[in-house]
């Protein structure tokens, strides 16, 4: 089973996500928005479980959610979203 985990967000200049580590993953997708449904979202794939986003607008609020993927034969295999986390960026 893949799965993953929004761990930390910690809120300075910069937005820094932290996602619990998974065992035998190959990387990570971060799906944000401004939106709760997540309507014209932005995705970043990242093989690390931290990830720091610099060019968030301001007073603004962002969703975030996460999941791992394995790369196997060639082929991407993804696991379950987590659960949303929302943050307001000051």
């Amino acid at each position: 089973m893949i799965s993953a985990a929004l761990q930390n967000l910690l809120i300075d200049k910069i937005l820094k996500i932290i996602i619990k580590k998974q065992i035998n993953v190959t990387g990570y997708v971060i799906k944000y928005s401004t939106n709760k449904k997540y309507y014209g979202y932005n995705t970043k794939q990242i093989k690390k479980n931290i990830y720091n986003f610099k060019k968030l607008s301001s007073n603004k609020k962002y969703y975030f959610k996460v999941r791992a993927y394995i790369k196997q034969d060639g082929k991407k295999i993804y696991g379950k979203w987590s659960k949303s986390k929302k943050v307001r960026v000051k």
